[in-house]
């Protein structure tokens, strides 16, 4: 046949790769890390290990995202995300936080007088006394800023969040 193929059919396929040890170990550690179970990583050198590379769970940053994420303005409905801290002894509120749709900052207030103590007729009903008034504690650019300030103040007075969302136009 004369230097033909007598199977037309077969594809050459090139031998396979020789790599060097290194490179071979190399790909053994690069899948161990997804194959052991999470309490067989003991026995990893460093440069393997995955928990090395995985970030720690931060409380702080976490509660002060959550925070941020609630002062928020929903131009579209007219809502507004509002933040209050509590006194769980006193029974009222002590700072509130909200934006401020007309300036666009991030307003955190110290409560100075409430409406009386309310008395729990609903599962609905609020459980402390609301600020009937306020002073200006703190006016923030961006709302972790205001976060990070409720965050301080609730550490400082141990006091508890109540997250609302109240409507711009009062009509709704």
């Amino acid at each position: 046949m004369g230097g033909r193929d007598e199977h037309p059919h077969r594809v050459a396929v090139s031998p396979p790769r020789i790599h060097s040890r290194a490179y071979n170990l190399g790909l053994i550690r690069s899948e161990a890390v997804a194959t052991l179970p999470t309490d067989s990583y003991w026995f990893l050198p460093v440069s393997v290990h995955p928990l090395s590379i995985m970030p720690t769970f931060d409380p702080d940053n976490f509660t002060t995202r959550l925070l941020a994420e609630s002062l928020f303005y929903d131009l579209e409905y007219g809502l507004v995300g509002s933040v209050s801290l509590i006194d769980a002894e006193a029974g009222r509120e002590l700072y509130l936080a909200s934006f401020m749709p007309d300036d666009g900052s991030y307003l955190v207030e110290e409560a100075t007088a409430w409406e009386d103590t309310p008395e729990l007729e609903e599962d609905t009903d609020v459980a402390y006394a609301l600020a009937t008034d306020s002073d200006v504690h703190g006016r923030y650019e961006v709302p972790e800023a205001a976060a990070q300030s409720l965050l301080e103040l609730a550490r400082e007075h141990d006091l508890l969040p109540s997250v609302t969302v109240l409507f711009e136009d009062e009509e709704l």
